[in-house]
Order: C-alpha cells, then sequence, then structure tokens
C-alpha cells in the first residue's frame, strides 16, 4: 500500500521534460554562451555527470542520450560524436563513482576533471580521425585543459542544485 509509483503518463511526461531541459542546455551551450563569455564551457557534460553522480549508470546514460543527441543536432561536430563521448564519459564516471559517498563535493570535482578532459579528449580523436589536422600539444593545452578547469569550477554550483532538484522530487518518508 505504501510503494508509490509514479503512472506512466507521469514517467514519460519526466523524461519529456528532461529531454527538452536538455535540448535547451545545449542550444544555450551552442549559440548564446560562446558570445557571452571568452571561455567555453561544456554545460550539457557538467549536467550529465552531474546527474551520474547522483542517481547512477541508467539515469546517467538517459542524460546522456538526451544530452548528446541535443548536441550532435545543434553543433558542427559528426553526428553521433557528442553521444559516444557523453556515454563513455557516463560509464566511466558511474563505474568509479558506484563504491562511493556520493555526497563528497571532492568527488564531484575530480570527476568533472577527469570526465572533461576524457570527453575533450575522446572527440579530439574522433575529429582527428575525420582527417582534421590537429596539433595535439598545442590543443591540450589551449583548448582541453582550460576547458576541464572552467567545467570543475562550474561543477560544484551546478551539482548544488542538481541535488536540490533530486531532493526535491523525493517522496518524503515518515516514521
Amino acid at each position: 500500500m505504501g510503494d508509490y509509483r509514479p503512472k506512466i503518463e507521469q514517467r514519460i511526461a519526466r523524461q519529456i521534460l528532461r529531454a527538452l531541459m536538455l535540448l535547451s542546455l545545449a542550444l544555450v551551450q551552442t549559440a548564446l554562451a560562446p558570445t557571452f563569455w571568452r571561455f567555453r564551457a561544456d554545460w550539457v557534460l557538467i549536467a550529465v555527470i552531474g546527474w551520474t553522480v547522483l542517481r547512477g549508470l541508467i539515469p546517467g546514460v538517459r542524460w546522456a542520450i538526451y544530452g548528446g543527441l541535443s548536441l550532435d543536432l545543434l553543433g558542427v561536430m559528426p553526428i553521433g560524436s557528442h553521444l559516444l563521448a557523453m556515454l563513455i564519459c557516463v560509464i566511466g564516471v558511474a563505474i568509479v563513482v558506484e563504491p562511493l559517498d556520493r555526497e563528497q563535493p571532492l568527488l564531484v570535482i575530480g570527476v568533472t576533471l577527469a570526465a572533461s578532459v576524457l570527453y575533450g579528449g575522446i572527440l579530439s580523436l574522433l575529429l582527428f580521425s575525420q582527417g582534421f589536422p590537429l596539433p595535439w600539444r598545442h590543443y591540450t593545452l589551449v583548448e582541453i585543459f582550460p576547458t576541464a578547469i572552467i567545467n570543475t569550477i562550474l561543477a560544484i554550483p551546478t551539482f548544488a542544485l542538481l541535488r536540490r532538484l533530486y531532493k526535491r522530487g523525493q517522496p518524503t518518508v515518515e516514521a
């Protein structure tokens, strides 16, 4: 009697809402954010990694699919590149985070830094495999590492917001 499970319509509506939220975030990342700031932040990656830390592998994979497809549709990279890179990052984060306490701020910092470097490296390898010449040393120092540091800084308030949204949606248990 006390087992609460939302109806299928509610679950579908939540998934559509999450997909639209990540599409909006991808639109901000690809269209609006580069004109406002001098630096580039991977907002979708930050949100997906934060959600994976909070909820685990399967919800993280769902968010990675929504966010990766959104970035692939709105970006200039080959189709599927963001999706592949994000899925690999989510799987790696889920494996690392599973046995650990998910509420640790240092965990979010370390995981976001590692996932950002991995994400940038995968996208670079995909570009290189498509025939784009990349000066690896310069690209790593100028693009991948600064973006990873910015993502890590922005992950702290983003994770706090995601944790708040996650706890708000949890049913309360009264003893």
